[in-house]
């Protein structure tokens, strides 16, 4: 067992060393250099996590619409939407921008990347970004929000 688990960290770390050389030699012909390969590197890491957490909060946010068009955030002791709830969706809302304003900040730091063809990754970021950015837009015109009590009767 220990012989077929050293094999297997020794076939890992020949598959990291291969690798690793196929990096350079990319680099090499793109005319990076190691430094300029790390910062691009990190730079599309922070635009994963800011998708990730952005697509956190829509998955929260369309949650929480669902829970309005149930009337789920009705205080039953007031037959009034519950503060907790605005509060909470407002919090939602908030963090929306604050994301979207992190996103755009990166894809300017992108766009100074001269070597990177940009025009894809705007397509796609903007096609990201765009549709908070308009959710983001209506509820703060609306805010603090307020979802219609259901109707009585």
């Amino acid at each position: 067992l220990t012989s077929a688990a050293g094999a297997l960290a020794a076939r890992r770390r020949q598959q990291q060393l291969l690798m690793a050389a196929a990096q350079q030699q990319q680099m090499r012909a793109a005319g990076l250099s190691e430094h300029e390969a790390r910062v691009d590197q990190q730079l599309l890491h922070e635009l994963s996590g800011v998708l990730d957490r952005k697509e956190s909060l829509l998955t929260k946010l369309r949650a929480m619409n669902g829970t309005a068009s149930t009337n789920g955030h009705i205080d039953p002791a007031t037959n009034r939407p519950a503060e907790t709830f605005q509060n909470s969706y407002a919090a939602v809302v908030s963090s929306l921008q604050a994301i979207n304003v992190e996103l755009q900040q990166l894809l300017s730091r992108l766009q100074t990347r001269s070597h990177l063809n940009m025009n894809p990754l705007k397509a796609a970021a903007a096609a990201v970004a765009a549709p908070s950015l308009a959710a983001a837009a209506a509820a703060t015109r609306a805010a603090p929000v307020v979802v219609a009590a259901p109707a009585e009767g």
